[in-house]
């Protein structure tokens, strides 16, 4: 009798694998906010005031081309983010240092062209406010947060199924979420920029 109610139970635990899978785990999400705050400190330290302008960096060009440029750039860095789960997290914790420097970079570049503050929100804002939380989230998968990405490659045919579905919903709207934040960049952050930059810079 007993036996009868554990395997019932079994199954019941093993067709439901996205309730402890859906979010990346607590302690993955601390970790990538530590190696994204690592690199902005990294960028703040080594971006001296002597370095090219934030029009430069950011350039001053906007339309299809720039999305499509800006597009591809952001899947390159999710797929790096989330190809953690296959090299220890060192492609994750890398990716995620990285981005923040650039982010670092570009700020304080800003900042030392004569942008301010409020300007420099809205030229990174519209973008960023969907970008940052993407990256955070890949890099948590990335550094261990999202078993399915691995257990779809080795589970059994019965639990199998639900993991690989999870995985690829997870990599399809990480992606979309992305390529919208391309789109705002290249027709809103980027017309924002030619706006807030000083003539010249």
């Amino acid at each position: 009798m007993v036996g009868g109610l554990q395997e019932p139970q079994r199954r019941f635990d093993q067709s439901a694998p996205l309730r402890e899978l859906s979010l990346p785990r607590s302690s993955a999400c601390a970790a990538a906010v530590l190696w994204l705050g690592t690199g902005l400190a990294l960028g703040i330290i080594t971006t001296p005031h002597s370095q090219e302008s934030g029009g430069a960096v950011m350039g001053r060009a906007s339309g299809g081309d720039l999305f499509l440029r800006i597009a591809a750039n952001n899947l390159i860095a999710v797929a790096i983010l989330l190809a953690g789960r296959w090299t220890a997290g060192v492609s994750a914790a890398a990716g995620l240092m990285v981005n923040g420097v650039k982010i670092a970079r570009l700020t304080r570049l800003l900042h030392t062209s004569g942008v301010t503050a409020a300007g420099i929100m809205m030229m990174l804002g519209p973008h960023g406010i969907i970008e940052v939380p993407v990256l955070l989230i890949a890099g948590a998968f990335g550094l261990g947060g999202f078993q399915a990405l691995t257990v779809a490659f080795g589970a059994t045919r019965e639990t199998g199924r639900p993991h690989r579905a999870a995985g690829r919903r997870t990599v399809y709207l990480l992606g979309a979420a992305l390529v919208v934040a391309a789109a705002i960049e290249a027709w809103i952050s980027q017309p924002l920029a030619t706006h807030f930059l000083p003539p010249g810079r």
